[in-house]
């Protein structure tokens, strides 16, 4: 137990330092980016002692790049610069998530997906042969998640890890908010803080999250990431430091927690990548971001695509990565100015073609989303059941866009759906959100595929598709109390605040 309180404490302070390091200081934002970039030199710095055959350093180094870190920033720091005032409740919560775990013994919900990570983690803990794992499941699942859980104790897994990814995704959610709406009255983003946090209290599966292992916290953080940079960088028309080592870290991230993260990670991104101001460079690099990660994942794996693909070992990764450059050429600009709605009509017309052409295989699965959903009343009983556990959240998020619609046309497409009422700022996030549910509905459809008939899962919170919203919850509940907070007259009962010249006049 004394082992992983140092783990976790030195992860929350060296997350925060390196946070601290390129600029960032609030905390909200320092506590979840800081994380991320601690979990890519994770990954990073195992594949190269790995890959080496040097086992022995893998943790050594790492912790010793961790303290670092820490040692640098405080350093550099002045007083006055906020670095400790940060710090320190990023520690704060790594105190809680291993009382929680170690002392309190909560522990997360029963899943064969679950024994299936720790015994990844266990092979990552003791440097065994990762070849071994060459197959179908361990592609699916990811490994950067099993590699965060390895440091902890000799012979047991970092049980606090994952209700502390889950602070660190609701510290993102915060952020974001609070950057969304910093020019309205702050009493708007407290009451509609009370909402959500009501709300989302109705869910069991934000709760169930908290404590269950598996990386689909670790893909909501990477999202959310991504998401918030690709937003303020289409609203600032620029990319600065913070906001590109937030979507590369986000995308590094995506790429590698989940099979399916390769997609996730290319629309999430395209709101950024179709931008003219922006830069072939950055372009490059966040191409990388997804691909380097996925080259590490499948070269270690001794994946079973490398060897269909019957390429050697050495060219797989440089065909992989350098494919996916081509992005940033400029004789496909036309078609880079034109990749969100091109991105977003495609998936559209394949999940509305399959509705269509395999309507009898895909009437379970529909049945089975919206059951999990929405709910639905047992026949036998007569008692309305939500199998899925999400509670009032899918619901929210319709009224707070309603409500935030104007009837009235105007110009464009977004216009003729009514969506001018909302800022740019959400409009993008919102892309991303729908992009990010409709190649979700497809990766399931096509993973199902591979067993069968595709359908959208089972009745039940623990189908895939299910958990698989836990990804985007987050986003979505962004969305949501942005939405709320922009509605101008949603808000017309609230008194005015006073300024302080008007309260002197007054007296």
């Amino acid at each position: 137990m004394i082992a992983e309180f140092f783990v976790l404490i030195l992860l929350a302070a060296a997350a925060v330092a390196g946070a601290w390091l390129i600029g960032v200081r609030s905390f909200w934002l320092a506590f979840p980016l800081g994380l991320a970039m601690t979990m890519v030199l994770r990954v990073l710095s195992y594949a190269l002692f790995h890959e080496a055959h040097l086992y022995a350093l893998v943790n050594p180094v790492y912790f010793a790049l961790l303290g670092a870190t820490v040692i640098v920033a405080a350093w550099r720091a002045k007083l006055g610069q906020r670095l400790w005032q940060m710090i320190a409740p990023a520690v704060g919560v790594a105190v809680l998530a291993v009382v929680s775990t170690r002392v309190i013994g909560a522990q997360g919900t029963p899943h064969g997906d679950s024994h299936w990570i720790l015994a990844v983690a266990h092979l990552f803990d003791i440097n065994g042969n990762l070849y071994i794992l060459g197959g179908h499941t361990p592609i699916k699942r990811g490994f950067m998640y099993p590699m965060m859980l390895a440091l902890g104790p000799k012979d047991e897994y970092l049980s606090s890890f994952t209700p502390f990814i889950f602070a660190a995704l609701g510290a993102a959610a915060v952020w974001l908010i609070i950057e969304l709406s910093k020019k309205y009255d702050a009493r708007r983003l407290w009451i509609v803080s009370g909402i959500l946090a009501v709300t989302t209290f109705t869910a069991i599966m934000p709760l169930r999250s908290i404590f269950y292992i598996n990386g689909h916290t670790t893909m909501g953080l990477g999202i959310m990431l991504t998401a918030a940079g690709v937003v303020i960088a289409a609203r600032e028309g620029k990319l600065n430091t913070i906001l590109r080592v937030m979507v590369l870290s986000g995308v590094f991230i995506i790429a590698s927690a989940r099979v399916e993260g390769i997609v996730l990670a290319a629309v999430a991104v395209l709101p950024l990548l179709s931008r003219r101001w922006i830069l072939r460079r950055d372009i490059m690099l966040i191409v990388s971001a997804a691909t380097i990660p996925l080259a590490i994942w499948l070269v270690s794996y001794h994946s079973y695509l490398i060897r269909g693909l019957k390429l050697p070992y050495w060219a797989f990764p440089i065909v992989l990565i350098g494919g996916g450059l081509i992005a940033a050429v400029k004789w496909l600009d036309w078609l880079r100015f034109r990749s969100v709605a091109i991105g977003v009509g495609a998936f559209a017309g394949i999940f509305i073609a399959a509705e269509i052409f395999l309507r009898n295989g895909l009437r379970q699965g529909n049945y089975a989303l919206i059951t999990n959903l929405l709910g639905s009343v047992d026949p036998a009983t007569g008692r309305f059941i939500q199998e899925g556990g999400w509670g009032l959240i899918v619901i929210l998020l319709p009224v707070a866009l309603w409500l935030g619609i104007s009837f009235s046309r105007g110009k464009g497409f977004a216009g003729w759906l009514g969506l001018t009422k909302f800022s740019v700022e959400l409009r993008t996030t919102l892309v991303i959100f729908i992009s990010l549910v409709l190649s979700s509905m497809f990766a399931k459809m096509l993973d199902s595929g591979q067993f069968g008939s595709p359908t959208l899962g089972r009745p039940g919170w623990s189908d895939s598709l299910n958990r698989m919203w836990i990804h985007v919850f987050a986003l979505m509940l962004v969305i949501t109390a942005v939405a709320l907070i922009e509605n101008e007259k949603l808000w017309s009962w609230l008194p005015l605040k006073k300024s302080n010249e008007t309260a002197k006049v007054a007296k």
